[in-house]
C-alpha cells in the first residue's frame, strides 16, 4: 500500500512539473508568434516603402528618357543649308545622358530591393508557420505524457481503495477470530472444539468458572 501511495504522489508531482511545461510552453508560443507577427508586419511595411520609391524613380527614369531624347534631337537639329544648329550644347547632352544612366541604375537597384522585402516576407511567412508547428509538436507530446499520467493516477487510486478495501476487510477478520468472555474465569469445559467451525451468535462455545 506504501509503495503504491509513493506512486501516486510521483505521478501527481509529474503532473504539476507537465501543466507547468504546457503552460510555459504555451507562453513562449505567443511570444514567439508576437515576434514572427512584428517581423512579418515590418517586412510588409518595408515592401510597401521599396514599391513606392520604385514607382517614383520609374516615373524619374520617364522623365530622364524624355529629356534625353529631346536633346538627341535638339542637338543634332540642322538648318535649312543642313548646317549644325543644334539648340543645345554636347556638354548639356551628355550631362542629361548621365542623368538617364543614373537613373536607370538607381531603378534596377530599387528593383533588387524590391525583391529583398518579398522574400523576407515570405521567409517571415515560413517562420511563423514553423514556430507553430515547433510548439505544437511540442505542446501536444507534454499533454499526452499529461494524459497517460493521468490515467495512471485513476488505475493506481481505484487500486489502492482496493487495497485498503481488502486490507480493512482482512483486519476485521483478524479481529473476529478472538473470542472474549463476558467475564475473567478459567476455561471448564469446552462445547465446541471443532477446528474451523462455524459459530452463530449467542451461541455457547464453552463452560467458564469465574475467578
Amino acid at each position: 500500500i506504501q509503495a503504491k501511495q509513493d506512486g501516486i504522489e510521483a505521478t501527481q508531482t509529474k503532473i504539476a512539473a507537465l501543466d507547468d511545461n504546457i503552460s510555459a510552453l504555451q507562453s513562449g508560443l505567443q511570444f514567439k508568434l508576437q515576434q514572427a507577427r512584428n517581423k512579418l508586419e515590418q517586412a510588409r511595411n518595408k515592401l510597401a516603402m521599396d514599391s513606392a520609391e520604385y514607382v517614383a524613380e520609374t516615373i524619374n527614369l520617364q522623365i530622364a528618357e524624355r529629356q534625353l531624347q529631346a536633346g538627341q534631337r535638339q542637338l543634332a537639329k540642322k538648318d535649312g543649308g543642313d548646317n549644325d544648329v543644334g539648340l543645345i550644347s554636347l556638354v548639356d547632352y551628355e550631362r542629361r545622358k548621365a542623368k538617364f544612366q543614373e537613373t536607370k541604375a538607381k531603378l534596377i537597384s530599387l528593383q533588387n530591393k524590391v525583391a529583398v522585402s518579398r522574400n523576407d516576407i515570405i521567409n517571415a511567412r515560413i517562420e511563423l508557420s514553423s514556430i507553430n508547428a515547433e510548439y505544437a509538436k511540442d505542446i501536444a507530446k507534454a499533454q499526452s505524457d499529461r494524459s497517460s499520467a493521468v490515467s495512471y493516477l485513476a488505475d493506481a487510486e481505484g487500486e489502492l481503495a482496493k487495497q485498503r478495501n481488502k486490507l480493512s476487510s482482512v483486519e476485521v477478520r483478524v479481529t473476529n477470530r478472538a473470542v472474549i468472555a463476558p467475564q475473567d474465569g478459567f476455561v471448564v469445559r469446552a462445547l465446541k472444539a471443532g477446528v474451523g467451525e462455524t459459530v452463530k451468535e449467542g451461541e455457547a462455545i464453552a463452560t467458564i468458572q469465574p475467578d
